[in-house]
């Protein structure tokens, strides 16, 4: 691709064309020096006389970077312009009533998406497909029993002894413990069963060797409730998990344990 004023040749049809613009041997060429012609025509006259002016508040400044980065933060440029998004103002919704202080974007946001809205748009959430599913749970497993089951927890909310305990239900069986003087071992190994025809992993909360028993304080409501995944209730999930295994597992209420309530809450306000 060669220039047709000055024959150079450039590898790009963008290069080509940029080129020319501003080509020396071009008679109509572009002036490099101002870039006037890249302008809006208020500020032609400005730039030829060696400055930038800003329409709101006609502070003349030396270079257009400067203008430029005068403008984001002139108010009074931004109502000469028309620009008011980033400006909060007192708005009302004509479908739901609302009436709050927030910006255009904001108001254009909740109008787009109010529930009183008959063409509201519906936010579209993805999720992952089975093989996805699967594949996602194989390579947790696998870094669950490489790694230790420490892993698995989701939140780590609590500190006391240098362990951490995912749920103040666990923080209270804890010091039970160590007001009974029984020893315990936290978020021990996990323990496989089978549902469905796939191998699952159970975490316990506790183990206790003297008694050899696990022991997981839940709460009375959520235990019976079903689980979306699998569909059974952690009772169930239990009960499975104790046959397959032949092991014993306790279910205790959180609320039932008894502690020192002193001690816990000076545990529970130094949550992470």
């Amino acid at each position: 691709m060669q220039c047709k004023f000055c024959g150079r040749v450039c590898n790009r049809p963008c290069g080509l064309a940029i080129h020319e613009r501003t080509c020396r041997e071009n008679p109509n060429r572009i002036p490099i020096k101002n870039h006037v012609c890249n302008l809006p025509k208020e500020y032609e006259r400005s730039a030829k006389e060696g400055g930038w002016k800003c329409r709101g508040c006609g502070i003349n400044l030396k270079t257009r970077k400067e203008l430029y980065k005068h403008r984001r933060g002139c108010i009074k440029y931004s109502l000469v312009k028309g620009k008011q998004n980033h400006m909060r103002e007192n708005y009302k919704c004509g479908f739901c009533g609302k009436e709050w202080v927030t910006t255009k974007t904001g108001f254009e946001c909740h109008v787009m998406y109010c529930n009183c809205n008959p063409n509201k748009k519906i936010l579209k959430i993805t999720h992952h497909s089975e093989s996805t599913r699967k594949i996602i749970s194989e390579c947790r497993k696998r870094t669950i029993l490489e790694q230790g089951c420490e892993q698995n927890l989701k939140r780590r909310s609590y500190t006391y002894n240098g362990k951490i305990f995912s749920s103040s239900y666990e923080v209270k069986y804890a010091l039970y413990c160590e007001e009974h003087n029984i020893e315990y071992i936290l978020h021990p190994a996990p323990i496989k069963y089978k549902f469905n025809n796939e191998e699952h992993l159970y975490f316990t909360d506790f183990y206790i060797p003297s008694e050899d028993k696990y022991v997981d304080p839940k709460n009375s409501y959520l235990i019976n409730k079903p689980q979306k995944h699998l569909g059974i209730s952690d009772t169930e999930k239990i009960e499975l998990v104790s046959e397959q295994n032949g092991i014993k597992i306790e279910i205790i209420d959180g609320k039932d344990i008894v502690c020192n309530s002193g001690k816990l809450k000076e545990i529970i306000k130094q949550k992470n």
